[in-house]
């Protein structure tokens, strides 16, 4: 997710008090468009499939489908693919990939409807965008953040995506009973103070949680708008968020390279995770809720593996040469795509991991 954050302070991401938006580059912007992309350059390496996926800015967000068969990668020189996943005797593959979109703004956040027939995308240009993946269509842009969107989500019956943004606030938006009907801002939430890097929802789809550079997490009734908890980090910034399947534990990631994990109903601190050398950019709990994924950033570039109930680290897993934006698992908790600044992404077999 975003550029580099060292220089993110001297860009305009957020509308100026006069209500004018920031200056756009006096560049054409393409129009969105579906089109085939060449197969993709595959090295094996340790148990690990890399794709060389054309970018030039660094992978910044990933997402795999609900049914295991695609992921969808955003970039920070505005490419959305989707990567169509394939079996082998070595294991999954990617087989083809195609491009939505190819603009000037950075794409920060992808997610998979829970039908896996549409895909959500939200970039630098302050909107959130929606499509039919079958078709490459662009079904409806979606304008209300006034600064990057940072995060997306999909509640469990696809009826509302949640949108978190560096303007401080959650939207909230309806997306109608069918695809051609244009989704609606519902609710704004308000309550950090600094940028929101990322939120999370519960499997239940009741509650939300958010995390901001305010050093905040917070958990919502999204549903009411209200506040339910705030849990204070004495870790410093926070980064990224994960939920495990059954609702109950909650995962962030620092600036000092910690891991926390939260019982998300009390605000409860039960462990600390120590081992990275520099932010948690990315986190990420199995479905089957025994392990977690975290990425981090420039002066480590590693993925670690740990076990979720005991802390302990089962491996760490080297190969991208960048910061590690990104990391989701597949539905079956076999197999972890990670997405890099290298500008690439890379498939994990971790079953052996455990």
């Amino acid at each position: 997710m975003y550029g580099d954050l060292n220089t993110l302070d001297s860009q305009p991401l957020i509308a100026s008090s006069n209500n004018q938006s920031p200056p756009t580059p006096a560049v054409e912007k393409p129009s969105p468009k579906a089109v085939a992309v060449p197969h993709p350059t595959i090295s094996n390496d340790d148990a690990t499939i890399s794709i060389d996926t054309g970018a030039s800015r660094g992978i910044s967000t990933v997402a795999i489908s609900p049914n295991g068969k695609m992921i969808a990668s955003g970039s920070r020189d505005g490419m959305l693919k989707i990567w169509n996943l394939g079996k082998n005797t070595t294991g999954t593959i990617p087989t083809s990939g195609r491009t939505l979109e190819e603009e000037l703004y950075g794409e920060n956040a992808v997610a998979f409807s829970p039908d896996g027939k549409t895909l959500a995308s939200g970039s630098d240009d302050n909107t959130i965008k929606i499509w039919d993946i079958s078709k490459g269509q662009l079904l409806h842009t979606l304008k209300g953040h006034s600064a990057w969107v940072s995060d997306l989500a999909f509640s469990p019956d696809g009826k509302t995506l949640i949108s978190s943004s560096f303007d401080h606030t959650i939207k909230v938006w309806d997306l109608g009973k069918k695809a051609n009907t244009q989704p609606v801002e519902a609710r704004t939430l308000k309550g950090h103070t600094a940028w929101i890097f990322a939120i999370a929802l519960t499997p239940d789809g009741k509650s939300l949680a958010s995390c901001s550079f305010d050093n905040t997490i917070k958990i919502w009734n999204w549903e009411k708008g209200e506040v339910r908890h705030t849990f204070k980090s004495k870790a410093n910034r926070v980064f990224s968020l994960a939920i495990s399947s059954d609702g109950e534990t909650l995962a962030s990631g620092h600036e000092d390279g910690t891991i926390q994990l939260w019982t998300l109903s009390t605000g409860q601190l039960t462990k600390t995770f120590k081992g990275h050398k520099d932010w948690v950019r990315s986190l990420a709990i199995s479905p089957d809720g025994n392990i977690m994924a975290s990425g981090s950033g420039s002066q480590d570039n590693t993925i670690k593996i740990w076990n979720l109930r005991s802390g302990k680290l089962l491996r760490t897993l080297k190969g991208h040469s960048d910061d590690v934006r990104s990391v989701a698992f597949s539905p079956d908790s076999s197999t972890l795509v990670s997405g890099s600044f290298d500008n690439t992404i890379k498939i994990w077999q971790i079953s052996s991991f455990r």
